[in-house]
């Protein structure tokens, strides 16, 4: 399931399910996963039958509202219509008090037309619940949205520091190897100075087609030469290597979107 959450984000029916009732359960909503197969009208024939077979085979959560029982809510993309059935739920008190009525009292006064003020609590029960559930999904998306916004804070305050450093001419070669080393490790290159530079040259250029193997051989023998030999780089050398830096970041495109985010986040 951590895998399908934070890796793929794609799946079936089955993972969906699981991770809406662990969401649920998490905001100590009732929930519980179920099996069994998906009907749609087009499937029906004129004469009122269906043939199901387990390619029809389906999986989805159900929710518990006080009043109205186990509801099911399928968050499988392409299946939200029970979602959306049960707001509209939500807009039927009367129908809410009355199946409220019929399932948790023995008490025939409390289905009169009048009935008293204490058979509304179930509709308000109810209401609650599916306020609970919307705030739910909203919770995940603002927790997501912190995340983002603690990532590009911490991408600033970074920047600050790099550009702090950059001033000081004697640290710039520093600088420019730590960045090829942090964006390496954000291509997921395996990438140690003086070792393997053809197999490193070629592995970024299966990540990014527009970065030339040659080029990248060259940035790699100017990093050698500066922690190998100790010698400072020439600005023209320096130049160089910020060429390349500005030409990873020019050919992000290519890449997927986790990796994308790996590489505006590593600096």
């Amino acid at each position: 399931m951590r895998w399908f959450l934070s890796e793929s984000r794609t799946g079936n029916a089955v993972q969906y399910a699981s991770a809406a009732v662990m969401a649920f359960r998490v905001m100590g909503i009732p929930a519980r996963y179920a099996e069994g197969y998906r009907l749609t009208k087009e499937q029906i024939g004129p004469d009122g039958t269906a043939e199901l077979t387990e390619q029809d085979s389906h999986a989805w959560c159900e929710v518990y509202l006080d009043g109205l029982g186990w509801i099911p809510v399928d968050v499988t993309p392409g299946c939200y219509y029970d979602t959306f059935a049960l707001l509209q739920l939500a807009e039927q008190p009367q129908e809410i008090k009355t199946t409220a009525a019929l399932e948790d009292s023995d008490d025939l006064g409390e289905l009169q037309d009048n009935p008293p003020p204490v058979t509304a609590e179930p509709e308000v029960s109810a209401a609650v619940s599916i306020h609970g559930i919307l705030e739910a999904f909203l919770a995940l998306a603002d927790l997501g949205l912190i995340a983002l916004a603690a990532l590009e804070i911490r991408r600033q305050l970074r920047m600050r520091s790099w550009r702090q450093r950059w001033k000081t001419e004697s640290a710039r070669d520093k600088v420019l190897q730590a960045l090829m080393i942090r964006l390496m490790k954000a291509l997921a290159v395996d990438y140690q100075p003086g070792w393997k530079a053809e197999a490193t040259a070629q592995a970024v250029n299966q990540k990014l087609p527009g970065i030339a193997p040659a080029d990248m051989l060259r940035v790699q023998a100017l990093i050698e030469k500066q922690i190998y030999a100790e010698l400072p780089l020439q600005p023209y050398e320096q130049r160089v290597l910020i060429d390349e830096i500005e030409q990873i970041f020019a050919n992000r495109k290519s890449l997927k979107w986790k990796e994308r985010l790996r590489l505006r986040y590593c600096l």
